[in-house]
């Protein structure tokens, strides 16, 4: 059994490793996007930190293709930039 305090170090390492965007992305689903290195925009519902390098985005609803109905893997080194509630609302 993990510590109260070994979980709350956890989550903050994930937190700073991954961003408050994409952290956020993992409690509240919303519209979020992110760009890759590449240019291409993936919008998503949400997210799960896979650990290490790894985020898992869920609930594709814009990307280079649909049919990711189970999320995709994105190394973080790919991501440029996140956005929370892309357009606003």
């Amino acid at each position: 059994m993990v510590s109260e305090a070994a979980e709350d170090k956890m989550q903050a390492d994930r937190d700073l490793r991954i961003g408050s965007v994409l952290t956020k992305a993992c409690y509240d689903p919303i519209d979020y996007s992110v760009t890759l290195t590449t240019g291409e925009e993936i919008r998503f519902t949400e997210a799960e930190y896979l650990g290490g390098d790894f985020i898992l985005l869920k609930g594709i609803t814009k990307g280079p293709q649909m049919n990711w109905e189970r999320g995709i893997s994105v190394n973080l080194s790919q991501i440029v930039y996140a956005v929370d509630v892309p357009g606003g609302t």
